[in-house]
């Protein structure tokens, strides 16, 4: 499904539902109950799905953009143009090492606990 948020244009998963640890503009992952996302926590391993772009409480609808350019929270200072990766609290951060999974690059500058938005292009880094 298309929607139009706050940072962007971005489609975004169908029928998924957030669990109780989702946080609004953090990067997600399946969880372990079908159909559930809940928020990244191992970077290089994590199969990362998107960024949630609403605030949705456990049980509810996940809105999970996948592809576009969507809002995410900054764990520490990003560069404009970076590859971004999930940190362990589900922010987005620089990748540091070619191990992780990439979910998508910086499109502006941010600080840590800064809202930047990102251009989603998930891949898996080389190894």
């Amino acid at each position: 499904m298309a929607a139009t948020g706050t940072g962007g244009m971005y489609w975004s998963l169908p029928g998924l539902l957030a669990n109780a640890t989702c946080t609004q503009f953090k990067v997600v992952r399946a969880c372990t109950t079908a159909g559930y996302v809940t928020n990244c926590t191992t970077r290089a391993t994590d199969a990362l799905l998107g960024i949630l772009q609403n605030d949705a409480a456990n049980g509810e609808p996940a809105e999970v953009a996948f592809t576009g350019v969507c809002m995410a929270l900054s764990e520490a200072s990003v560069g404009y143009g970076d590859k971004l990766t999930g940190s362990a609290t589900g922010r987005v951060k620089s990748r540091q090492a070619n191990a992780d999974e990439i979910i998508g690059i910086a499109l502006a500058a941010g600080d840590a606990g800064d809202l930047i938005p990102v251009m989603l292009s998930r891949f898996e880094a080389a190894a």
